[in-house]
């Protein structure tokens, strides 16, 4: 399934990109802490 895809923009960098990544998943909203 397409559950778990991961649609990104066209970054400058590999760099880039995964620095945008990393600050996405480290500064996200946790459903679960309410």
């Amino acid at each position: 399934t397409c559950m778990f895809m991961v649609k990104l923009p066209q970054y400058t960098s590999l760099d880039v990109m995964l620095e945008k990544l990393r600050y996405a998943i480290h500064y996200r909203e946790d459903p679960l802490s309410g």
